[in-house]
């Protein structure tokens, strides 16, 4: 019969975890959610360079004369001596 003094081992101070799992499982939903992301990624910058650009020519707002221009009136000249050029 015991008389109370049976031997415990001490306790751990190390915490063990259970070891990581690697299943065909996750393994097929990381590739999807990989591929997932890619492929939105890849049509955002698709539809950015495609709608993204400026619809309008980029010759629209040249200034260019017209027929109607009509040259300065002698009123218009410079009255200082050293702004006229001769």
């Amino acid at each position: 019969m015991p008389d109370g003094t049976e031997f415990k081992p001490p306790k751990p101070a190390v915490v063990y975890t259970a070891p990581f799992r690697l299943s065909w499982r996750n393994v097929i939903l990381g590739t999807l959610m990989g591929v997932l992301v890619i492929a939105i990624l890849v049509g955002a910058y698709f539809a950015y360079n495609k709608y993204g650009e400026d619809p309008l020519p980029n010759n629209l707002f040249q200034k260019t004369s017209s027929p109607s221009a009509k040259t300065a009136s002698p009123s218009a000249t410079p009255t200082t001596p050293s702004a006229q050029q001769e």
